[in-house]
């Protein structure tokens, strides 16, 4: 399959499905793959992927949240999605300009597209007539052994439109200068939909500031604030992880800038609850922040390439204080997907972490 074929499959679903109805697109869906090889259903997935991973920007991030989307990281790849099953044109006119958004009939939830994304895993299920445990395994395991064409990404990459990305998915105080026809929208009265402000931001004034000192001795207030992004389990169920992001304060500049990551992601769900990997290769200071008790140190880790990367078990009263709603999704998101397995939540010391192969996993 190559791109034009896949646009072209949205196109045919969506003049089929003029009302936009989610029920009836993945179904509509799921019946135009299964005309399909198992191949070309692969194909369509991973082109997917391609132009989701190309929208992840700060500035359709800001839109998305204007526009009452989502305003996490999970609601984003969800925005993302929503954005693909429009078809070509719109997707294209988005990363050309985000604020041509304002033209679409949809607002709110409805740009929230999550089963979308899991078209062709369903339709390439149906198409081999997987059952039992292949049912869930192999699409994944196939995925997983399936690549597209360099060519093919070159060609997708190279017809994306190329748009100076936002320094920050915040948006600012006035945001009617950066998206002038998404405020009119919003806030006019007779639309029907609620008159848009500024994201709101967590007052991080009374936050505990922790300080650091860089290679050349020089003192680093550094303020933590968590977000979360994308892993997935060993089923490629999408879940939340945390990441403890470090922002140097300032007072000379404007707002605090980002100072560096302190976890790493390997993609993957840590079954431990408030449990992260630390980017020790990057972050020479961490220890510095252990001992401020911000977390402690589960005495496992991860080994990848030269590297090692311990886990650390993190203190709840932190992650609330510097999470906000972001760690409430997280503790929603993880308890649900812990009961619907069967376990209670699990700590570091539970027997879901193997230090033997240095990594945690459900």
């Amino acid at each position: 399959m190559n791109k034009e074929e896949f646009w072209q499959t949205i196109e045919t679903v969506n003049h089929a499905v003029p009302d936009g109805n989610h029920e009836l697109i993945v179904k509509q869906m799921c019946e135009e793959l299964l005309r399909c090889s198992p191949q070309d259903i692969l194909d369509w997935h991973l082109i997917m992927q391609e132009y989701n991973n190309a929208a992840y920007r700060n500035d359709l991030w800001a839109a998305c949240t204007a526009l009452g989307a989502h305003d996490s990281d999970d609601g984003f790849i969800d925005f993302r999605t929503w954005l693909i099953s429009q078809g070509k044109t719109i997707y294209m006119d988005a990363m050309r300009d985000p604020d041509t958004l304002a033209a679409n009939p949809h607002t709110g939830k409805e740009m929230n597209f999550e089963a979308f994304g899991a078209c062709a895993i369903d339709a390439y299920r149906k198409k081999l007539n997987l059952t039992g445990r292949d049912c869930f395994m192999k699409p994944y395991d196939d995925l997983n052994k399936h690549e597209l064409s360099d060519q093919l990404v070159k060609d997708i990459q190279s017809e994306i439109p190329q748009h100076p990305d936002a320094s920050s998915i915040h948006l600012p105080q006035n945001y009617s200068v950066q998206f002038p026809r998404i405020w009119a929208r919003m806030s006019d009265p007779s639309s029907g939909e609620s008159p848009i402000e500024a994201v709101p931001v967590p007052d991080r004034s009374t936050h505990r500031i922790f300080k650091i000192n860089d290679l050349f001795g020089q003192q680093v207030a550094l303020r933590p604030r968590v977000e979360l992004y994308s892993v997935r389990d060993f089923m490629g169920q999408e879940m939340p992880g945390l990441a403890i992001v470090l922002d140097e304060v300032n007072s000379e500049l404007d707002g605090d800038e980002e100072y560096a990551v302190l976890t790493v992601s390997f993609g993957e769900f840590i079954s431990a609850k408030d449990c992260a990997y630390i980017d020790t290769n990057n972050c020479y200071f961490a220890q510095q922040l252990l001992v401020q008790g911000i977390a402690e140190d589960t005495g496992l880790s991860r080994s990848s390439g030269l590297c090692q990367y311990p886990l650390w078990h993190f203190k709840e009263e932190f992650l609330k204080e510097n999470g906000g709603a972001a760690y409430e999704e997280y503790s929603r998101r993880y308890r649900e997907y812990m009961q619907s397995a069967g376990f209670g939540e699990m700590e570091y010391e539970d027997e879901g972490i193997s230090s033997e192969k240095g990594m945690v996993m459900e």
